[in-house]
């Protein structure tokens, strides 16, 4: 059985995120997270490249969050890796690693049946963000993100395009309920997350009590602001995206900089390589201060939807 993480939530980040610039080797892992990794995203830091995601529920398949494509291989999530993963090597790149574990990450493959379908889950806490991807299928990947409460606003994770509306529950819907700590039941609408012709993988994302945090803000324009995530030593990984209209979903981490002065940036809906002309975030001790008016971050009035990491 492949293992499903520690029964205890975790207390910090790094026990269960870590992000490696890859160590070259060609005999072990060749990024290093000191857990066993069920979900990672790889990619080039400095050339053009497709974002890679993999993980150990899919085993020598992956995914690649910038398009529709369907599953292909290989890539080796190897059960015998308890610190790491192989993947491609070389150190102009960078690996985002995911370990499941109560109240923070889970991942969930399973059969679409075009009908309501009730997934069971292990988070523990309601998901506040989903990412879901049809394994044999060429579809787009949809993303479910609760940031109010009020409902899951839908959007899409290889395109720049805004939320196209706002989840309402029922069985002719995307979601037939709303999302729960054990399950996650699915409605027979016309998305791409519950189809009958495909299997799919989803992973699940929670806000954790200094460990994690999903939330929204609203930009200000040329005034910075502190986005407040409730850590303590800042935010390793940032993950933003404008919701109200066209952004990128941009990606920054510790390992390549978040610091004043210019960010060096990725993002997963394109295969661009690391910009770093711009200013976007700085550094903040309870997660991070959005700087930037333009490339969509702060534009103001623009709503945000964000995913931080301590």
């Amino acid at each position: 059985a492949i293992r499903r993480g520690p029964l205890a939530p975790p207390e910090a980040g790094t026990e269960v995120f870590a992000i490696d610039t890859g160590t070259g080797a060609s005999d072990k892992p060749k990024y290093i997270s000191n857990f066993p990794v069920d979900m990672a995203i790889i990619t080039s830091i400095t050339a053009s490249e497709d974002n890679y995601n993999g993980s150990r529920l899919a085993q020598e398949r992956y995914l690649v969050t910038n398009s529709t494509a369907a599953e292909s291989g290989s890539i080796n999530f190897s059960l015998d890796y308890n610190d790491g993963w192989f993947g491609a090597g070389g150190t102009n790149r960078v690996s985002w690693m995911w370990k499941r574990a109560p109240g923070y990450f889970d991942a969930v493959c399973y059969t679409g049946n075009s009908s309501t379908n009730t997934l069971n889950n292990s988070l523990g806490v309601a998901p506040e963000m989903i990412f879901y991807k049809a394994r044999n299928g060429t579809v787009s990947w949809r993303v479910h993100a609760n940031i109010t409460g009020s409902g899951y606003d839908r959007l899409v994770l290889d395109s720049s395009s805004s939320k196209i509306d706002t989840e309402v529950y029922g069985s002719g819907k995307e979601l037939a309920s709303q999302p729960s700590a054990t399950e996650l039941v699915l409605g027979s609408g016309s998305g791409t997350n519950n189809s009958s012709s495909f299997n799919y993988i989803a992973y699940l994302f929670a806000s954790l009590d200094g460990v994690s945090k999903v939330g929204s803000y609203t930009g200000t324009g040329g005034t910075p602001q502190n986005i407040d995530c409730g850590f303590t030593s800042g935010a390793r990984f940032v993950l933003i995206k404008k919701s109200s209209g066209t952004g990128d979903w941009w990606v920054f981490d510790t390992a390549r900089g978040i610091v004043p002065g210019n960010d060096p940036a990725l993002n997963l809906n394109t295969t661009d390589a690391e910009d770093n002309s711009y200013d976007m975030i700085d550094p903040y001790s309870a997660g991070f201060t959005v700087t930037d008016a333009g490339y969509d971050m702060n534009e103001s009035g623009s709503t945000y939807i964000f995913y931080a990491i301590a």
